[in-house]
């Protein structure tokens, strides 16, 4: 009777469509994941908010999103004063908005009232001056991440146990 007896090796199909599923799902998270970020972004402009995408590297099984946007970074950690861990730039000091984005025209530190000196000389000037002390953390990806995680555990979940 062992004789008779046949083995029938599936792995590589086992193994194709646990890949195949897994593909799918990274798809489908990292795009859930760049749509909340968008939603969760501060419009200032609006530049940050329409520019979150998500990349599959379907060899690495892995997906990055994020923004080629330098103001990506000090969206999620926050700048000056307000920057994560106390590692920015404390004080005040000045920028200008114009049709090349906006640059920074103070070098070192401004104590507020020489902030509010230079916003004055230049807004004389006609130039759009503004004084800061930086930006709050927003943390717009890990809060996205935070969303979606649940409803992406659950739909791995669902997808795996379909596959029976």
């Amino acid at each position: 009777m062992a004789d008779d007896a046949v083995f029938i090796n599936n792995a590589v199909k086992v193994k194709a469509a646990l890949s195949d599923a897994a593909i799918a799902w990274l798809y489908e998270a990292a795009g859930e994941i760049a749509a909340q970020a968008k939603i969760n972004s501060r419009v200032d402009t609006g530049q940050l908010k329409g520019l979150w995408r998500a990349v599959v590297d379907e060899s690495k099984g892995e997906a990055t999103i994020g923004s080629e946007l330098e103001n990506a970074i000090w969206e999620e950690y926050g700048t000056g004063t307000y920057a994560e861990g106390g590692n920015g730039r404390q004080g005040w000091w000045v920028y200008v908005k114009g049709s090349s984005g906006i640059k920074s025209v103070s070098p070192k530190t401004l104590t507020c009232e020489q902030a509010k000196f230079a916003v004055a000389r230049l807004r004389e000037k006609g130039l759009d001056a503004h004084m800061t002390q930086g930006k709050t953390p927003n943390h717009t990806l890990e809060r996205a991440f935070r969303a979606v995680q649940p409803k992406a555990v659950a739909a791995l979940e669902e997808r795996l146990k379909g596959m029976k």
